[in-house]
């Protein structure tokens, strides 16, 4: 299990020549919650930012994200969403409940890159509620990704405090 905010900003490198092709710049994932990749930043005079697709990112690891080939691709918006860029950016979207209660507000992801699966979002309720009551986190049932406010069903309420687990 990984948190999007940890990957973004590692070197991706290949696995073949050990070269940094690039950095993570931001995290991919559909409507659907699946992560769909990785936009990479290049280290090209123009510093065109690419996308490599799940399927040829060999490893996310603590340190480096390893890939098998150099497959990226021009960056294109598309109908999914990212964790910091773009449109439809994850990090402070509000999550409600289909009765309309304001759950909080997502500051990290937290995803399984073997399945490409989100398992569970971190939330907040404000600088002063984190000190003194500490973040949230939520692993919801299904969800609606709208444009201005996660929906989750009412009955996820129970299970805003659930624990993630944490890597040692």
């Amino acid at each position: 299990m990984r948190n999007a905010l940890d990957v973004i900003g590692l070197p991706v490198i290949l696995l073949d020549s050990g070269k940094q092709i690039g950095k993570v710049k931001d995290i991919l994932f559909a409507t659907d919650g699946s992560l769909q990749g990785l936009q990479v930043e290049t280290a090209h005079f123009l510093r065109r930012r690419k996308y490599i697709p799940l399927k040829a990112i060999s490893a996310i690891g603590r340190d480096a994200v390893t890939v098998s080939e150099p497959l990226m691709e021009d960056f294109v918006a598309a109908d999914g969403m990212a964790m910091l860029q773009g449109q439809r950016k994850m990090k402070g979207m509000p999550i409600l409940t289909t009765n309309g209660d304001h759950l909080g507000t997502i500051v990290d992801v937290y995803f399984q890159e073997e399945l490409g699966t989100i398992i569970g979002y971190e939330l907040t309720d404000g600088f002063l509620s984190d000190v003194t009551e500490g973040r949230k986190w939520l692993r919801p049932t299904r969800m609606i990704y709208g444009e201005d406010a996660y929906i989750v069903p009412n009955t996820d309420r129970k299970r805003l405090n659930d624990t993630l687990l944490k890597e040692e």
